[in-house]
C-alpha cells in the first residue's frame, strides 16, 4: 500500500500524498535520530534489575522499566487514589499477615478512614 502511494506520488509529481504514504511519512518522523532514549532504557533496567532483585519476571521488570520511562514523577502521582481503588476491590493491605481470611476493617484503622474518604 505505502509502495503503491509512494509510486503514484513520485509518477504524478504532486504535492498530494496518499494515506498510506502519509501514516508512514509520520512513522518516520518519530524515528529518534539518536540513541539516547535507548541508552536510557538499559540504565534504567540496569537500576531495576539488580542481584538482590533477582527473581523479578522478565514481565514485572518490562512493567517497572515501562512506568519508570513513561509514568508520571513520583511527585506528581497520588498513591491514596490508588490504594483506595486496590482496597475497595477487596484486595488485602501490603502488611496484612492474615492467609485467604478477609475480614472487615476496623473503624478505628488508616485504612478505613482513607476508604471513608471520597
Amino acid at each position: 500500500m505505502w509502495l503503491t502511494s509512494f509510486h503514484s506520488f513520485e509518477s504524478m509529481k504532486s504535492a498530494k500524498v496518499g494515506h498510506a504514504l502519509a501514516s508512514l511519512l509520520l512513522i518516520e518522523q518519530t524515528v529518534p535520530i539518536s540513541s539516547a532514549e535507548a541508552e536510557r532504557g538499559f540504565s534504567q533496567m540496569n537500576i531495576i534489575a539488580t542481584d538482590f532483585r533477582s527473581r523479578l519476571l522478565v514481565s514485572n521488570i518490562s512493567d517497572i522499566l515501562f512506568v519508570r520511562l513513561n509514568g508520571p514523577l513520583s511527585h506528581m502521582w497520588n498513591p491514596a487514589l490508588v490504594t483506595r481503588s486496590w482496597l475497595l476491590k477487596g484486595h488485602r493491605q501490603a502488611d496484612d499477615t492474615r492467609s485467604k481470611i478477609l475480614n472487615k476493617l476496623e473503624q478505628s484503622s488508616p485504612v478505613a478512614k482513607l476508604l471513608s474518604h471520597h
